[in-house]
Formats: C-alpha cells, structure tokens, sequence
C-alpha cells in the first residue's frame, strides 16, 4: 500500500480500487464478512487515506460512512480520530468533527496533526483561545512546522474555516494554490463550499424551488427531490450536500430552473434518434448539468445528456439497461412477501387507506402505512413497509435468532397535521424523515437495528422541539402478536416501536442500558409529544402523580383478568369528569387542552375521558392537572389519605354484594368489572361531592 504513495499527490484513485478489490476478494474467498472488514482498523486508516486524499465530496462522505465501524478498535489512535473528524468536517458534519478531533487530542496528545484539526474546529466554534492552544501542542510536537505556523496565523486574523482550508499540506504547491497557479483551484473551492451552511443561501434556493419536505432528502449524500415539469414529474439532484447547495448562485440557478421549466429539456434523443423522455436532472458541484432520460417505451433504458454552459445538448452516452437512477436495483419484498406484511399491519396495526409511496428508491423501496385515529387508538400510527427487504448484518453471536428484518412504527397525537401543504413544514415532517432515515441506516452503515438501539440525530429534529435521538423498543397499542411476522420462505420481520429522546435520555441510555432508560422514563407515553416533560430534568418536581395506569395494567396482565386493559382508567376518568364539571382545573390544563375542555362542556357524551388520559395524559393522573384548590383536595382526598380508591373499591362491593365481591371471579379487583356507564359515574360523583363538601367544611 505504501508504495501507491509517491509525491505530494500520490495514487490515491488506485489505491481505493486496490481496498475496493481486497475487501470484496476476501468477503468471496470466506476470509472475512464484509462487517469484519470494515471493524478492521488498518482497513479503515488506508480507506479513509485513499478517500481524504482524493479530495473530492463524494470520497469524504465514503469514508465518513465506513469509519464508526471500526471506532471501537481505535482506542489510543489518534490518526483515526484526524481521519474520521477531516471526512466529517467536509460532510457538513461540523459539531460532529469537532467532538471527534477533542476526542482524538485525548486518545493520543502526541499525535501532531489532530491538534491541527482541533485548532481549525475551535477557532470556527469561537474557541480562540483554545484555538492557539492547540497551535502550540501542536508546535511542540512538530517545531516549525508550516502548517501550524499557517493556522496560528489564519487564526490571529480571524480567518473562516474555509480560508484555512484553502491549503495543500505540501508548502510548495499551496503557496501556488494560493497565488492562482494551481488549475485545481476551482475544484478546490468547490469540495470547500461543502463545510458550512449559508442559512439565508438556502432559504433563497427553498423559495426559488419550493420542495416538498415529504420529497426532499439531503446529505445523503446528495440533496434531490421530485419536481414537475409541465405535470410530469423528474428528480433534481444536485450532487453536493446543503451546505454546498446553500452556495450555489441565485442568478444561475434561476437562470437553470426557467430552462427546466419551459420544457426544452423534457424531450430528447440518442445520437441514433431515439426519443427519451426526461427522468432526472444532475446538477455537480462544477455546475455541469446533465439530463437522464429514459428512452419511450422501455422503463429500463436510459442515457445521458451533457448540457452547455448555455443548456444545449453537447455530448449523448449509449442507451444502457439502468434502473431510474443509474443505481442497482433497490431491494424490495417480492409480491409474496410484501402482501404477509400489508397483512399483517392490517390485522395488528389497524386498517389503512392511505400509503405513502416512495417515488425515487436508492436502495430500498420504503412506503409509509398512515393508520389514522380511532376509538380504540385516539393517535396516529406511522408504519414502514419495506424496511425488512434488506436483511441487516446482524452480528454472528446474534445468528439464528432472526433479528435479520426489521420494520418500525412511529405514533403521533390525533392533531398532528399531514396534509401536504402541512409536510412542507419539518415541524410536522420530522417523524416522517426519521422513519425514512433510520430504516436505510441498516443498509448504508452495514450495521443492524434492534431493541434497544439508539441512534443519535446529533441536532434536534425540528425548531419546535429538543428531541433529537431515537430508541427503539417492542411495539405499542397493537393487538397481540404484532411483535413480528413469518414471511412465506420462513423469515421473521420484526417490529419496533421509535421512541424519539431528548438528549440527556440518549446519554442516559450510553451510560447506562436501554431497560435503565425505560425505567427512568416510565411515565413518557409512546406517542410523539415534541414538548413533553424531560423526566431525568425533573428531580426537583415536588407534585403527586394521584393514579397511573401501568400499575392497575400489572394486576390484569398477572391475574390474567378477562377484562380490556382500558378499564383501568374508569375511575381516573370519573375523578377527571368530576373536576372538569367544578371547575378545579388548573390555567395551564385548560390552555393545552382547550378542544377536548370545549368539547367536554358542549356534551360530555362525544368524549370517552379514559382514552383522553391514556393518549394525552400518558396514563396518568398528576395533580398539577388541577387549579389551587383543585391540587389540595386532590392531595388530601387521593392522594395522601388514598380516601379515593377506597370510595371505589366500596362501590364495587355494594354494586357486586359480599358474597361475589370476594369471589375468585374478580381476584380482588372487583372494581375493573364495574359497568362504566352513566350510573356508575353519578354514584361515584355522588360520593365525591359528599366528600368534598366535608374538606371544605374541614378547611374554613
């Protein structure tokens, strides 16, 4: 390998061919998995050499994708760490490079040249002072250097990240990058456009194209989304990440978009005259432009067309047997399968009308199962169906326990919004996004997800909340046996429930353990809440949760009781109706919840309370739900004398008698088995009237 290195330059393009080569070799020869290859740290050190050196877009996001394999066998290597920060840093992937340039200073502190790169990252997050700090260790280790004496100097200037990257390492060939002698320079400054966004650049570009977020994906490791062209429908890539893309120039590409709009590039033709329609549209970071078209009559058949500086045909490839994109074929269920799966998420899930499907597949085909609210599940599910066509690699200690295929389901409340319009705002697109991004994971890391895994979004997932990780945990809500199903060659798809985290849970879980987290975070719902409670923030909380459902669920799970867990919340729902109707409930209750408080008042009947606290209060009864005077009696009569559940119990044996009350029928939970009608809860209102008037009379 070392011979590939010669000059300044090297052969970095072979040496890449040559891993390529080796690894596939090695995985067909049985000498290794292609896991075991990318775990192997000299692999990945002489993979992310060839990719960094190349000094092009696409081979830092290949190396900044094969690196965190082989992360746990770097330990003390602090060339890792410089390898993996410098492939972020040009991925966009700023805070992430930093993190992993301190990391690396920590590793190894005599590696030199991390400290280069810990100098860059602090000077850009404001860090002048330790930007010059970390000039010095690196001076210290390497007097004179060039570089270093370079960055201190860039440093002391207030120069950008991205004048400091415009650099060779080699003195020579720098000093002439910089006086204008070097015919990379163009291409130089394109790969630096690629570090950091210009926020007001890609609101000009947002308003000039208007994606539709439920099309629009970015760094992945391009930016596209589908577009229509006089009604028909192509796919704009441009082949860069957002932060290149928030650069690119207004006026150009308002001049590129009046091209695609008038139609003149709708329409064209091979060398041989053969009609094409167009399909999509690639725009590089050289602002070359071409078209992929597909010829009429023949879905799989394309070629290219290279455009002009004035967007005029120039040079047309063959005709070649292509799927849309010029990738391989995604990976998808056969026809057989995927009919298991639709079932299944039929009969477990719940029915479904509506199906997002995926218009542009790069790898796997993942269409979106949107099961609205019902009686039953007052929430919305969101269901992928096309995850499970690629079998993950699952590690071989994991082998034979059919963790291969997966598919995730995500719940949002009854008011989130999904129309189309809606989903142009990440506010509402998010959970969408992250059920798309985190069913490729599998594919594009080479790595596997299953129960109790998280992954880590590393910035919140939207401007209206701090939620930015993902855990996964055994579906919620769904009818039994929804855990998995056996696909018609004997395969298990599992199904996982996506719980997003905020990120001290997501550091709590790495710490700890998923089953540790689960605990801590107990009283969070399942369904999506983008504001909820930080629960491992809230030590200090000095309220009373009254009642909470998940203990009364363990009786009728233990006892096996033949009643429907919903019954649970029969008497939290009487309790919550009684002080909706006197008016002890608190300002902040009423301003969160002010459709279903009108909708209560208006008619009591049109809202079942038990599903309320289930999907809304997630199970629970906490009295900071009730105003002043609400909270004290709450305390005293629920709470503290725990008077409450045992006005309940005493009705149960009244309705029931003795005799059946302590029967083994209810195995001393005779009350779940209460009617839960209008009778019972003017008994009950009764009761609790009675018992108000009595603390009132005790409090004057």
């Amino acid at each position: 390998m070392e011979d590939m290195v010669e000059g300044p330059r090297g052969y970095y393009p072979r040496m890449f061919e040559y891993i390529q080569r080796f690894v596939e070799a090695g995985v067909e020869e049985g000498r290794f998995t292609r896991r075991q290859a990318r775990r192997d740290l000299q692999i990945a050190l002489w993979y992310a050499y060839a990719c960094i050196n190349m000094d092009e877009y696409e081979f830092y996001h290949r190396a900044a994708q094969w690196m965190p394999t082989s992360e746990k066998n770097a330990k003390g290597c602090g060339v890792w760490y410089y390898r993996y920060s410098v492939s972020l840093m040009y991925c966009g992937r700023l805070e992430e490079a930093r993190r992993y340039a301190e990391l690396g200073a920590q590793e190894e502190p005599d590696y030199p040249w991390i400290w280069l790169q810990v100098g860059k990252l602090r000077s850009h997050f404001g860090d002048r002072e330790g930007a010059l700090e970390a000039v010095e260790r690196g001076l210290a280790l390497e007097p004179g250097d060039y570089e270093f004496e370079t960055l201190r100097g860039e440093i002391l200037s207030g120069a950008t990240l991205e004048q400091m990257e415009f650099h060779w390492i080699d003195p020579e060939l720098g000093q002439n990058l910089q006086e204008g002698g070097d015919a990379d320079a163009e291409a130089k400054r394109q790969v630096i456009s690629c570090l950091t966004l210009d926020p007001a650049g890609l609101e000009r570009f947002m308003a000039l194209f208007q994606p539709n977020p439920a099309s629009y994906e970015k760094d992945d490791p391009y930016c596209s989304f589908s577009y229509l062209v006089q009604g028909r429908k192509v796919r704009l890539v441009f082949q860069m990440n957002e932060a290149a893309l928030s650069k690119l120039d207004i006026d150009w590409l308002t001049t590129q978009k009046a091209r695609l709009d008038d139609g003149r590039w709708l329409r064209q033709s091979t060398e041989e005259g053969e009609q094409g329609i167009l399909d999509t549209v690639l725009v590089g970071l050289d602002r070359q432009i071409k078209l992929v078209c597909r010829l009429s009559g023949e879905p799989t058949r394309f070629f290219q067309v290279w455009l002009d500086e004035d967007g005029l045909p120039v040079q047309t490839t063959e005709p070649v047997e292509l799927q849309r994109d010029g990738e391989e074929a995604p990976e998808c269920y056969t026809p057989e399968e995927m009919e298991v799966v639709e079932q299944h998420i039929q009969s477990h899930f719940g029915p479904f009308q509506n199906v997002w499907h995926e218009l542009v597949s790069p790898d796997i085909h993942v269409d979106i199962c949107i099961l609205p609210p019902s009686d039953e599940r007052n929430y919305y599910t969101l269901v992928t169906m096309g995850m499970g066509a690629h079998r993950m690699n699952v590690p071989p200690e994991l082998a034979g326990r059919q963790l291969e295929r997966a598919e995730l389901a995500i719940a949002l409340p009854p008011d989130w919004k999904l129309g189309e319009e809606d989903l142009q705002n990440e506010e509402w697109y998010w959970p969408v996004r992250l059920l798309k991004v985190l069913a490729r994971l599998p594919g594009q890391c080479d790595t596997w997800l299953g129960w109790g895994h998280t992954v880590d979004n590393q910035t919140p997932f939207a401007e209206n909340t701090d939620l930015c990780a993902a855990l996964l945990v055994g579906v919620q809500g769904a009818e039994e046996g929804a855990e998995s199903c056996t696909l018609p060659g004997g395969d298990e798809v599992n199904f996982y429930q996506v719980i997003p985290l905020y990120r001290e849970e997501m550091e709590y879980k790495q710490a700890n353990s998923a089953d540790e987290l689960l605990e801590r975070i107990s009283d969070v719902g399942f369904v999506v809440r983008p504001d909820r409670d930080h629960p491992l923030e809230e030590e200090d909380w000095d309220g009373m949760i009254l009642d909470d459902s998940r203990w009364h669920v363990e009786s009728i799970r233990e006892k096996k009781l033949p009643v429907e867990e919903i019954t649970v919340l029969n008497h939290m729902a009487i309790y919550l109706r009684w002080c909706m109707e006197h008016d002890l409930m608190s300002v902040e209750f009423l301003e969160q919840h002010w459709d279903t408080a009108q909708r209560f008042q208006s008619d009591f009947s049109q809202l079942d309370l038990r599903v309320f606290i289930r999907d809304e209060l997630d199970g629970r009864l906490c009295d900071d739900l009730f105003d002043e005077e609400g909270v004290a009696f709450a305390r005293a009569y629920y709470g503290e004398e725990e008077q409450y559940p045992k006005d309940v119990d005493q009705h149960a044996l009244e309705y029931f008698g003795e005799e059946r009350y302590r029967s083994d029928e209810f195995q001393n939970e005779a009350y779940l088995f209460v009617p839960f009608d209008e009778a019972y809860y003017e008994a009950m209102a009764a009761v609790i009237q009675a018992r108000f008037d009595d603390w009132q009379s005790r409090q004057d």
